[in-house]
Order: C-alpha cells, then sequence, then structure tokens
C-alpha cells in the first residue's frame, strides 16, 4: 500500500473504460504521458472501468512518480456485463465517488479519456457533474461520427451511431472544460464548450535516440515502416499501394519492402491478401502484427523511412495521429500527407517529408526522391526531435495543466 505521505499533494483522476496502465494502444499511450506531465505538480490516479464492483483504497499502487492506480476487485459475469452494462457503469461512478471521499478534498478534478461507448460520457454528466458537483474535463481526440467505418458504412446502425455521436457532442458543453488534440478539434467544439484548449499529440523524451542519420548502400533494400492502427481506409492504403506499384517503375534499380505494425481491423485483415495479390505486391508488404509498446522504438529504427499516408477524408481532418509523435523521436526520418495539423509541425525537406493528401504521383515522386537522394540528408532527424521538444513534449503542459486542472493558485 502506498503511504499517506506520497499522496499530500492535489489530485486528478483520470479514468476511461480502456485500459490506462500497461493497455499498449494509442490512447493508453496518451493518458500515460498526461499523467507525467500533470505529476508535476499534481498526483495523478488512474482508474480503468472494466465492468467490476469496488475500488480498493488500500491497493493503490505507484506506477511511476506521482502517478498511481488503483486494483477494483469484483467478478465479472460477461454474459451480464452486456445486459446490465447501464448499472455496471453506473456502479463504476458511485464507487469514484465514494473512493474521492478518502482523499478530504484533495480531489481537485477528473478526466474523462473517451472510447466508442458514449455511456460513461452520459452517466458522467448526470452523476459525477450534475449531482455530484465535480470538476470533469473530457479529452476529446475525435470527432466519432467520423470514424471510418462510420463513415464508409450506409446501413441503419452506422446511421444510428452517427446521430448517436452527434448528440453526445451537443452534451460536452456541460464538461467543465475540454482538451482537444488538434486545431480542427478545437475549433469545432468550441461552439458547445468555451473552456476548449489544445494539447497536441504528446511525446515522452526521456529517452534520446541516436540522431546519426544512416546511410543507404547501392545494394541496400529500402525499408518502409508504417505503426500505427492498421485500418484499409482510415490509412488510405490502397492509394499507397498504387504507388508502390509506380515506384518499382520511378526506381527500377532500388529493391524495397513495406512492414505494417500494429492492431488490425477485421476488415483490413481480411482485404490485405486480396489487394496484395491484386497489385503484386506479396512478399514487398507484410503485416508483422501489434507490437508492446515499450519495443516500438527499438523496431523503427530498422527502417530508412516512416509513413503516415492518410487521406483527406473527414475522420483525417479532425484527428491528430498520436503515432506521429513517435515517428519523430525515433531517428527515423517521416513522410506524411498534408492532413490535420501535419503541416503545422512536419516543414518539407527540413524536419520530415510533407506530401498533398489524395495525390497518388506527388506520393510517388516524393519517395523516389528520397531514395535517390537518402545520404544527402544531414539533419532531418535531430531537427525532426528539435520539433518534438518544442511542440510535443509532455513537460511543456505541465504548467497550464495545472492551471486548468489543478487550479491556479
Amino acid at each position: 500500500m502506498v503511504g499517506d505521505k506520497q499522496l499530500e499533494r492535489d489530485i486528478v483522476i483520470i479514468y476511461s473504460n480502456i485500459e490506462l496502465v500497461n493497455g499498449g494502444s494509442a490512447g493508453s499511450a496518451r493518458v500515460m504521458n498526461y499523467a507525467r506531465a500533470i505529476s508535476k505538480n499534481c498526483n495523478v490516479i488512474l482508474l480503468t472501468f472494466i465492468r467490476r464492483k469496488e475500488i480498493k483504497f488500500e491497493s493503490i499502487k505507484e506506477v511511476e512518480t506521482g502517478i498511481y492506480t488503483v486494483g477494483i476487485k469484483g467478478k465479472e459475469n460477461r454474459f451480464l456485463s452486456k445486459f446490465f452494462y447501464f448499472f455496471y457503469v453506473l456502479s463504476f461512478l458511485f464507487e469514484i465517488s465514494k473512493f474521492s471521499k478518502k482523499f478530504d478534498g484533495r480531489i481537485k478534478s477528473f478526466l474523462l479519456y473517451p472510447s466508442t461507448k458514449i455511456l460513461l460520457d452520459i452517466l458522467t454528466i448526470i452523476y459525477l457533474i450534475k449531482i455530484k458537483k465535480f470538476n470533469v474535463f473530457y479529452e476529446v481526440n475525435e470527432v466519432r461520427k467520423y470514424s471510418s467505418n462510420l463513415l464508409y458504412n450506409k446501413d441503419l446502425y452506422s446511421a444510428f451511431k452517427r446521430l448517436l455521436y452527434g448528440f453526445s457532442e451537443k452534451l460536452s458543453g456541460y464538461f467543465t472544460g475540454l482538451l482537444c488534440i488538434s486545431t480542427n478539434i478545437e475549433n469545432y467544439f468550441k461552439k458547445y464548450n468555451d473552456k476548449t484548449v489544445r494539447i497536441p499529440i504528446l511525446s515522452n523524451i526521456k529517452i534520446v535516440p541516436e540522431l546519426r542519420h544512416k546511410k543507404l548502400a547501392d545494394n541496400d533494400v529500402f525499408k518502409i515502416g508504417f505503426f500505427g492502427s492498421v485500418s484499409y481506409k482510415k490509412e488510405n492504403f490502397d492509394l499507397f499501394f498504387r504507388s508502390l506499384l509506380l515506384l518499382r517503375q520511378k526506381c527500377p534499380d532500388r529493391k524495397f519492402t513495406v512492414a505494417l505494425y500494429g492492431q488490425i481491423s477485421s476488415e483490413t485483415e481480411e482485404l490485405l491478401p486480396e489487394k496484395l495479390k491484386e497489385y503484386n505486391l506479396e512478399g514487398v508488404i507484410k503485416y508483422f502484427g501489434k507490437i508492446d509498446q515499450n519495443s516500438v522504438l527499438s523496431i523503427m529504427k530498422n527502417y530508412h523511412l516512416l509513413v503516415l499516408p492518410r487521406g483527406n477524408n473527414l475522420q483525417n481532418k479532425f484527428g491528430f495521429s498520436t503515432k506521429l509523435s513517435e515517428y519523430l523521436i525515433s531517428g527515423v526520418p517521416v513522410l506524411v500527407t498534408d492532413v490535420s495539423d501535419n503541416g503545422l509541425y512536419i516543414k518539407d525537406g527540413f524536419n520530415g517529408f510533407v506530401v498533398p493528401p489524395d495525390n497518388i504521383n506527388a506520393l510517388t515522386e516524393k519517395i523516389c526522391y528520397i531514395i535517390n537522394n537518402y545520404n544527402y540528408f544531414k539533419n532531418i532527424e535531430k531537427n525532426a526531435f528539435d520539433t518534438v521538444k518544442s511542440h510535443f513534449a509532455y513537460n511543456i503542459y505541465s504548467d497550464m495543466l495545472k492551471d486548468l486542472l489543478c487550479g491556479k493558485e
């Protein structure tokens, strides 16, 4: 058990129905960087809703300095949880309220990190905000009604989900404040909540990478890596794959491979073998599965170029890929499309490479240019890392988050 002395400071509780500690997802990585930023001035307790019963004060454990998690005890019946999900969520919020009383007023605020299920959002507003009068902030990292599975599907269920998410957006005005990941999301949600601030993608730069540009020998295979959610539509893989076909013609003397890492959607997993065969890219593109978050940077270093080929759809217009922050500290050059806030931070040829979205010729020409001139890029990795230090390092936002979540002194 953690001693009372360790929890003497003001406290912010971050909670969600995604796994926050060692979750292995982009969401859990972002929450941990939030927690690191906040823990400079306030303690942070991370709570994950897992359809169970009791939050045990006695089981508080320190994850990192100033960051804690709490064991949640109880038995889960997965069959019943589908039918009694409402009551499980409400019970979780009751437990949060009861748990917060243990700290004699040191709980300054709560931060809800969302998922695709909005019941936790709605019951938070009703119970924690309206009834219990807690300060609850909300993290907005996407416009959920524009997610790829809803954008492209025309069935009644998808239409219903879009309406539901549209309704939840209007409720965002009830939160104490909103933390938004991109400029477009910030502007979009300000109409609902005027206490909206932008916290872009966040990076942990405690470990400085080797920033020496690797050389490309004449007989080397040029290795391209993609890391993130492996979604065929969201990531614009169709255009990317067709670009690789053209690349064979543009750079006929250079062999190349593409590696895909990350959680794969069921639709993409089914579609990928078919598309690789259609485009004659079998053996060129390979999916390596989901990898542990702690291994990402070491694996990235094996590649010559990291890509984010997203198209200009509504999902990508409002979102901002958290994976870019890892790309930029990897010590490997990055190539992105000019969607969302990418162009605010990536300057072509200086700290990375940028091409217009949905432009197959521009993408092909740029990759070919990078291959042909690879050994002449001297400072691109260092400039990328400097960009992270200036804009994405979590410590930059410590004081802003203190004033917002813990209150100004």
